[in-house]
C-alpha cells in the first residue's frame, strides 16, 4: 500500500496493522514503529552508481557503462532487490552472450559486481558481491572456440626484448612491430612509408576492410628510427625483401620459430601457448594485446579495442551512421601497450 510519507507521530501510528508500507517519494520503508532505507531494485541502484561514477569517468566509459548493462543486465535483473542479486542471477543474466561474445559478456559481468559493490557501500545489501572468478568457472562446460595459440601478455616483454638484441632483420623488426601495433602480419608485410606521419605518430594502413589509422607509440616510433633511421631512404615497403620485393607470409612465420627454437636450444621450455602447449603464433600477439587490454585498461569500452585491431565493428548499416573512432582512449591503450612490452624503446 503505498502512501505520502506522515508528518505527525499520530500520523504514523494510524496504521498499526500494516506491518510494511513504502512511503511514495521516500527511500525509506515503515516496519512496526522504525525506519530503514528502502532496498533499490538493481536498475535503480545502477542509476546511482552511473550518477555517483560518470563525472571520474570519461564520457563515452560512462555511456557504455549504462548502455551495456540496460541491453545484458537489466532484462534479467532490473526489477530485483539488489540484497536479491547472487551467483545464480549473475549467471543467468550472462548465460545468453557467454558463448558468442565472451568478451563482452565478462566486461558486464564486472560492470554489474560494480554496481553491486556500490550498493554494500551503501548499505543496500550486507553479502559481497559474487567472485568473478567463481562466476566464470561455472561457464566452463561451454563449447570451447578455437583460438590461435598465443603468448601470455605477461612473458611479451621477455620475449621483444630478447629479440631487439639480435640482430635486426627484416623479418625480425617486422614481427617486433607487428607486436607493438597489434597488426596483422599481411598489415605489416604491405606497409609502406609513405603510410607513416611520423610527426603525428600515426599509420594508416591497408586492413582487409579499409584503410584504417592507428596511433604509433613511442616504442614503435623508436624501433622505426633504428631500422632505418636515414630519412632520405624512408620510401616504398618498410620492411622490404629480397630484391626490395614484400616478404613472403612465411618470413614472419619463421622469425617466431627462429625465436622459439633459439629457447628451446637454451634448454627452455620456448614460446609456447600456456593453455595449449602448442607454439605460439604470430597473431596471437594480437590475442596477447586484447588480453592485456582487457585485464589492464579500466573500463576500457570493447568498441574501441575492436577498433584498435582493426575488427569490423557491429553491421554495415551501423557504421554508415557512426562517426566517433575512439582516438583518445585508443591512442592511450596504444602508448601504454608501448610502454608494458617495450619500456626501453619508450623512455620509460
Amino acid at each position: 500500500m503505498v502512501r505520502q510519507r506522515p508528518t505527525s507521530r499520530k500520523g504514523l501510528k494510524a496504521d498499526a496493522g500494516e506491518q510494511d508500507v513504502v512511503y511514495a517519494g521516500t527511500d525509506f520503508v515503515e516496519k512496526g514503529s522504525r525506519y530503514k532505507r528502502a532496498i533499490p531494485t538493481f536498475v535503480e541502484a545502477m542509476e546511482e552508481t552511473y550518477t555517483a561514477s560518470r563525472g571520474k569517468w570519461s564520457a563515452i566509459t560512462a555511456n557504455v557503462f549504462k548502455a551495456s548493462l540496460k541491453r545484458h543486465a537489466v532484462p534479467r535483473l532490473g526489477s530485483l532487490q539488489v540484497d536479491a542479486i547472487g551467483s545464480a542471477e549473475v549467471v543467468e543474466a550472462l548465460a545468453p552472450i557467454w558463448t558468442d561474445r565472451t568478451v563482452t559478456a565478462r566486461k558486464v559481468c564486472h560492470q554489474i559486481l560494480r554496481v553491486l559493490s556500490f550498493s554494500q557501500a551503501r548499505g543496500w545489501r550486507e553479502q559481497d558481491p559474487p567472485d568473478p572468478a567463481a562466476l566464470f568457472s561455472q561457464f566452463t562446460a561451454q563449447p570451447e572456440i578455437k583460438s590461435i595459440s598465443a603468448m601470455h601478455f605477461a612473458d611479451v616483454p621477455n620475449f621483444f626484448a630478447g629479440e631487439l638484441a639480435k640482430m635486426p632483420t627484416p623479418g625480425r623488426i617486422a614481427l617486433l612491430f607487428a607486436l607493438l601495433t597489434a597488426a596483422r602480419p599481411g598489415e605489416v608485410r604491405s606497409s609502406a612509408w609513405e603510410q607513416v606521419n611520423m610527426p603525428n605518430a600515426t599509420w594508416t594502413r591497408s586492413s582487409r576492410r579499409a584503410m584504417h589509422t592507428v596511433r604509433l607509440s613511442r616504442a614503435a616510433l623508436t624501433l622505426l628510427d633504428r631500422w632505418q633511421p636515414d630519412v632520405s631512404l624512408r620510401k616504398g615497403l618498410i620492411f622490404p625483401g629480397a630484391g626490395g620485393k614484400q616478404l613472403s607470409n612465411m618470413t614472419l612465420v619463421m622469425a617466431l620459430r627462429s625465436a622459439h627454437q633459439d629457447e628451446v636450444m637454451a634448454g627452455r621450455a620456448g614460446y609456447l601457448d600456456p593453455k595449449t602447449a602448442r607454439v605460439v603464433k604470430v597473431d596471437g600477439f594480437r590475442s596477447s594485446f586484447s588480453q592485456w587490454a582487457m585485464e589492464h585498461v579500466q573500463n576500457l569500452p570493447e568498441l574501441a579495442l575492436e577498433m584498435a585491431l582493426g575488427n569490423k565493428v557491429w553491421t554495415a548499416t551501423w557504421e554508415t551512421y557512426q562517426r566517433a573512432d575512439l582516438r583518445g582512449i585508443r591512442d592511450e591503450t596504444m602508448e601504454r601497450w608501448g610502454q608494458f612490452v617495450a619500456p626501453s624503446l619508450s623512455g620509460t
